[in-house]
């Protein structure tokens, strides 16, 4: 997962909040709450946002008797907001803080001019993480709420709503006692449902819980996952879900508060935050020993020349250490050092060495002078591994030759140097020990140098900067690699291994914009396993999931091309895209699915059509246009599928709309 300042945070802004003017009636604003399905309205005076009204606010006014009909929005409306300024330049960590730290569930986006452009809401977080694996880990146990607010089915609805306004709750559960003295949930009241109640001005006083509660309700039990929770929210287009223990009795509440506070991407968080410290560290570190050389510069009165050299050193330490914080690019980290030290020296050459597990080594980067060839342009065969042993630097040994003629090195060594046209050479290994990823070399080639101790200092320093670099780059690649299997798992369905409905939508949405465009057909099959229920009763549940993986593998090896797309639609039921396909085409392609699950011979002895597992297909076929949604030809689809079905199942029905006329053409499935 990528770290929370890397999530586009604009696409969890809803851009089109309800906004009403300041001098408009509360029962005006709680109608237009209604007919949008929202739990808030920002309010707006002359295009300024002045305050928000939510379920909550219209609690509390019913709580305290108000009369609403009497009561313009401006007098009820919440007034001190916590908003964020446009741009929004907050991470998602910031965002989850600060709506938790307030305890609200809607953060207005506003512009300078005070001007409400966007809202995020809990709702639009929660379709915007798509946490699919954090969920599937994780219990509703952990996260739900056990101190419930309760009252009993004769209670009244003002009783419950004055519950709701002095326990700050947008919800009550609706209980009864059993004969075994187990407190069971049997309804439910949240504060949408007051708010639909006081605009059609029912007297609460005199209405009881059990004529207005929800029933029966969406329960889970502690033990299951939080992904379960996730699912059965968003499917019952739900905020909140009752929970029960094994004995039915009420054991608590998750909403999606409490998932919120379960993905946070604090792991790739606190990777990247233990990465910073680390870097801060040994910049700190670096600093500190910086200050303590300038001291002892100081006190030993050293030559001014020698100071401003080393302050140019440790600008150069700086630099690099700046490049590594600010970049995730390797070769470009490993680049900018050789370059900079090259200069800083003043050597005629300066590259990074790199060894391979084998032993061997590549040069990564290299900087030469203007009349100095490239080492990794010449032809030198096995005297790079002779010259560059990872044995000889294993331990962190530095290895320095200030004039090649004048030392008494290996013959063969003293060769291969001066084969290469090297004088002088200084080698310092960047890592050592199991960790020695490869070295640092400068080399002079016009005259002998004698290597001063500070020059040795500054390429131990640089070298340990690049371990650093190197470890930063390797985490970096380890979350890339999670960041796309995570993309992967959240558009695959687990069960089949084909497209998941979230990828089935974007792919159809795509494909119906590029062929508007170009004015091609897209055609369209939807599938479903005939008499899937019957199916499971004969042989439970885990032979219907291996059925549903057959059909799936069936159905993707009648599609041929890239662009073609199986995916899982729900439940028993498949999809197949076939962009620059017409109707010809796709019923060619329904004839391939029939044959290859006739050709799997799956028993079904509860089928009323078969012996065998059957499909019924519908294929619609459309040249999209933008004036059209996608949604048209899946309707399509699925109405011939309907026809398929109602005809006898096991067939396949074309609904053709080319031409602005419809036909329904028939096919009966192979003999199994």
């Amino acid at each position: 997962m990528a770290p929370p300042s890397n999530f586009p945070m604009h696409q969890a802004i809803n851009r089109t909040p309800l906004n009403v003017d300041a001098t408009a009636s509360v029962t005006t604003v709680l109608a237009l709450i209604a007919d949008r399905r929202m739990d808030y309205a920002l309010i707006s005076d002359e295009q300024r946002l002045v305050g928000i009204f939510t379920h909550r606010d219209l609690v509390r006014l019913v709580a305290t008797a108000k009369l609403l009909t009497e009561l313009t929005i401006a007098a009820v409306m919440t007034r001190n907001l916590i908003c964020l300024d446009e741009p929004v330049t907050q991470d998602l960590l910031e965002v989850l803080t600060k709506m938790r730290q307030h305890r609200i569930r809607h953060l207005p986006v506003v512009t300078a001019g005070g001007r409400c452009c966007g809202i995020i809401t809990q709702e639009s977080l929660r379709d915007f993480l798509n946490p699919v694996d954090l969920l599937r880990f994780r219990r509703v146990r952990e996260v739900m709420t056990t101190a419930v607010v309760s009252a009993s089915s004769d209670a009244s609805a003002l009783t419950v709503t004055q519950l709701m306004h002095g326990h700050r709750v947008s919800c009550v559960v609706i209980t009864e006692q059993a004969q075994n003295s187990i407190i069971k949930p049997i309804g439910i009241i949240t504060e949408r449902d007051i708010a639909q109640l006081s605009l059609q001005n029912i007297d609460l006083g005199a209405t009881t819980a059990a004529s207005i509660m929800r029933a029966p309700l969406a329960l889970i039990q502690p033990e299951e996952t939080l992904w379960n929770a996730h699912e059965m929210m968003q499917a019952k287009d739900l905020q909140r879900l009752v929970v029960i223990d094994a004995t039915g009795a009420l054991a608590g509440i998750v909403t999606q508060t409490s998932v919120l506070s379960i993905v946070d991407p604090i792991e790739a968080h606190m990777t990247i935050t233990t990465l910073q410290k680390i870097v801060d560290n040994r910049t700190s570190s670096l600093q500190r020993a910086n200050e303590q050389l300038q001291r002892q510069i100081s006190e030993r009165k050293r030559a001014k020349a020698a100071l401003q050299k080393q302050m140019v050193r440790e600008r150069l330490i700086n630099r690099i250490s700046q490049r590594i914080r600010e970049s995730l690019d390797l070769i470009e980290i490993l680049s900018m050092a050789v370059a900079e030290v090259r200069q800083f020296l003043q050597v005629d050459r300066a590259l990074i060495y790199q060894f391979q597990p084998d032993g061997n080594g590549t040069i990564e980067v290299e900087s030469v002078d203007a009349n100095v060839p490239f080492l990794k342009d010449l032809s030198w065969g096995d005297e790079a591994q002779r010259l560059f042993s990872a044995e000889f630097y294993r331990s962190g040994r530095i290895h320095s030759i200030p004039d090649l003629a004048a030392s008494r090195p290996e013959e063969t060594q003293q060769q291969n140097l001066s084969k290469l046209g090297i004088q002088a050479n200084l080698v310092v290994p960047i890592g050592e020990h199991e960790r020695l990823w490869g070295l640092l070399v400068v080399n002079e080639c016009s005259a002998p140098r004698r290597w001063e101790q500070s020059e040795i200092n500054l390429l131990q320093q640089l070298s340990n900067q690049l371990v650093i670099a190197i470890h930063q780059s390797g985490l970096y690649q380890q979350l890339q690699v999670a960041n796309q299997e995570l993309k992967q798992l959240a558009s695959v369905d687990g069960l089949t291994q084909l497209s998941n409905r979230r990828r089935f939508d974007e792919c159809l949405a795509l494909e119906w914009k590029r062929l508007a465009r170009e004015q091609q057909p897209l055609t369209l099959i939807m599938c479903d396993v005939d008499h899937f229920k019957r199916y499971n009763d004969a042989y439970g549940h885990l032979g219907g999931d291996t059925c549903l993986r057959q059909v799936a593998q069936a159905i993707q090896v009648s599609i041929k091309r890239p662009a073609d797309m199986a995916a899982r639609y729900g439940g028993e039921e498949f999809a197949v895209i076939l962009p620059n396909t017409d109707a010809q085409g796709g019923m060619s392609v329904a004839r391939q699915i029939q044959s290859h699950i006739a050709g799997l011979r799956l028993p079904h002895t509860n089928s009323p059509t078969n012996d065998f597992v059957t499909l019924s297909l519908g294929v619609a076929c459309f040249v999209p246009t933008l004036s059209l949604s996608p949604n048209a030809l899946i309707e399509a689809a699925d109405g011939a599928l309907y026809q398929a079905k109602a005809a006898g199942r096991n067939q396949f029905v074309l609904h053709q709309d080319l031409i602005g006329q419809e036909a329904m053409i028939k096919s009966q499935s192979p003999d199994i």
